[in-house]
């Protein structure tokens, strides 16, 4: 008995649809990559709207720029949680030209 893995899945390239082993990193044919987790505009947009969206609300109920500071900075760490956590996927992506 052998305690080595046989690769015999086989899934299509979701670029070009070439046959991929279930565990392979890029495709031979297209040279499409597969990436883990959040784009840099994904987590730049949700940074920005969780930096603008807390101090903004915190405003209406309490102005106190200690505060409001505090709300940007939790609003940042908070966007950037929120974009680790909803576009953590694989996802293939096309080779750059």
């Amino acid at each position: 008995m052998s305690l080595n893995p046989t690769p015999t899945s086989v899934a299509p390239c979701p670029i070009c649809g070439a046959a991929l082993r279930g565990t392979a990193d890029s495709c031979t044919a297209c040279g499409a990559i597969r990436e883990f987790g959040p784009t840099r505009a994904e987590v730049t947009r949700t940074m920005v709207i969780g930096g603008v969206a807390a101090p903004a609300i915190t405003a209406l109920l309490h102005p106190s720029p200690v505060l409001l500071v505090t709300m940007f900075v939790v609003g940042l760490v908070g966007g950037f949680y929120v974009a680790y956590s909803r576009h953590s996927v694989d996802r293939w992506v096309r080779p750059r030209r």
